[in-house]
């Protein structure tokens, strides 16, 4: 998990990878405009997880991480092209105890609560978005692969709630 927004996760191209340096560039593309300006930068990922998009590269069959029938839209509010995928993940999570109406969304916040659990309110913010690590890095930052073994090595398992907890994820 690296933290990223729905629709930069949808037009995620191949291109962004650095495999030497274990990071995504979040970047303009002929598809892609970032919600900011400090959206745009390099997010860290744990090793473990490139080993896994690495797997996944020699079998792509076009230029994006996420593969879907729909070609990408030029308009971003219109819809995701690989919603489908989306809706999937939402049922998994709502299923593993993620509650409330954007569970993908809770995801993303959770993976920042727990950078800020390890580090500090900034490695979180690093992470989610701003800034990303091209401004102000600090070599005590987390990176998301440090933040946590389970949520690094993809999307894992959050722990349900009961009754007597509150409706966020803790």
């Amino acid at each position: 998990m690296a933290g990223l927004r729905r629709r930069e996760i949808d037009l995620l191209e191949w291109s962004s990878f650095k495999w030497d340096k274990n990071e995504i560039q979040i970047k303009r593309t002929d598809y892609f405009e970032a919600k900011t300006e400090d959206s745009y930068g390099s997010v860290q990922v744990d090793p473990e997880l490139m080993s896994v998009f690495r797997g996944y590269r020699p079998r792509a069959k076009g230029d994006f991480v996420i593969e879907s029938d729909l070609e990408p839209s030029a308009v971003s509010w219109n819809r995701y092209r690989c919603q489908s995928h989306f809706r999937a993940l939402a049922a998994w999570l709502r299923e593993h105890g993620v509650e409330g109406d954007k569970p993908i969304h809770v995801l993303r916040k959770e993976f920042g609560s727990r950078i800020n659990e390890l580090g500090d309110i900034h490695a979180a913010s690093m992470a989610l978005r701003a800034r990303r690590h091209r401004h102000h890095r600090r070599s005590s930052t987390p990176t998301a692969a440090s933040a946590s073994q389970p949520i690094s090595a993809g999307c894992s398992t959050p722990r349900r709630q009961t009754s007597s907890q509150s409706t966020s994820l803790t």
